[in-house]
């Protein structure tokens, strides 16, 4: 995707891009990323502190502020990118290799994935503890928590292991091909796979 380009057919055709949308992208944004990690770090120390670190729900809001911030981060790299694009220099994906796309596209949607299924498993410890407050069920356990943050985690890591397959490097982008594409290129493998074959059992036959 030419995002330079893109600038270039818009300015064409009388449809220049917002001034605010520079302002939003470039400066607002990366402010809202350094505020974000910072409260996430205070976040983090806080559920640290001896009153609250032997708490289950402190494990999934330590482990939130650490996914979180990733996130923060992986959003300020890819803005870093289409800013180095936009001024017409190479971005930070340019000369990635087909692995480095798979591995980066994995841990960022793992991140994604993790920010939001915390919350989900905070809630559902949160929800236990108000529906049944003298039972010490195992999620409001330390040990509960450790597994459950675990269990997800290795859940969401399996469900996008297909990038692995799926995510190239396609003109300077980490970019998925589509499913169609992936199908008929191992059609084609198979096939020719399959002709190799029958050559050899040919000239097999023929020496014989």
């Amino acid at each position: 995707m030419d995002l330079n380009g893109t600038n270039i057919t818009l300015l064409a055709i009388g449809l220049e891009p917002a001034k605010w949308g520079f302002w939003i992208q470039q400066i607002i944004t990366p402010i809202i990323v350094v505020v974000g990690i910072c409260g996430n770090v205070m976040s983090f120390l806080l559920m640290k502190t001896k009153s609250l670190r032997r708490k289950s729900y402190s494990h999934f809001l330590c482990a939130l502020a650490v996914f979180d911030s990733l996130c923060l981060i992986n959003r300020q790299i890819t803005l870093i990118h289409e800013m180095m694009v936009d001024n017409e220099k190479d971005g930070v994906f340019t000369y990635y290799s087909d692995l480095s796309c798979q591995l980066f596209s994995f841990y960022e949607h793992v991140c994604y994935l993790m920010s939001s299924w915390l919350i989900v498993g905070m809630a559902a410890e949160r929800g236990v503890a108000m529906c049944l407050p003298f039972r010490k069920t195992l999620i409001r356990t330390q040990t509960g928590a450790f597994v459950t943050i675990i269990s997800t985690f290795v859940v969401m890591c399996f469900t996008q292991i297909f990038r692995f397959i799926m995510m190239k490097n396609i003109g300077g982008l980490c970019q998925g091909r589509s499913f169609r594409f992936e199908l008929r290129r191992i059609f084609s493998l198979e096939r020719r796979s399959t002709i190799s074959t029958t050559k050899t059992r040919e000239e097999i036959m023929r020496l014989q």
